[in-house]
């Protein structure tokens, strides 16, 4: 079975919190490949504490750059339908 390649969106407490330690059980099917982060310092401890390979702040590049098989999107409520429709283009 091959691995997913994925993205993150937002490196906020929720995420860091919840979300990505609980990748950890998943890493055999996963390979995580970008956090995206307004805040540049967050996406880099992202990305190091929880193996990343990049960290960014601008999630649009990201999603031309990279061939991603999915994308988890932690971020408040009212942000998530702009992102998603990015996400699906």
């Amino acid at each position: 079975m091959s691995t997913a390649r994925i993205g993150m969106i937002g490196a906020g407490v929720h995420a860091t919190n919840m979300l990505y330690p609980s990748l950890e059980h998943l890493s055999d099917l996963v390979e995580r490949v970008a956090v995206c982060d307004l805040v540049d310092a967050k996406a880099g401890v992202a990305a190091r504490n929880y193996g990343f390979e990049k960290a960014h702040t601008d999630y649009r590049r990201r999603l031309e750059a990279e061939h991603l098989d999915g994308v988890i999107i932690c971020l408040s409520a009212h942000l998530h339908p702009t992102v998603v429709i990015d996400c699906l283009e």
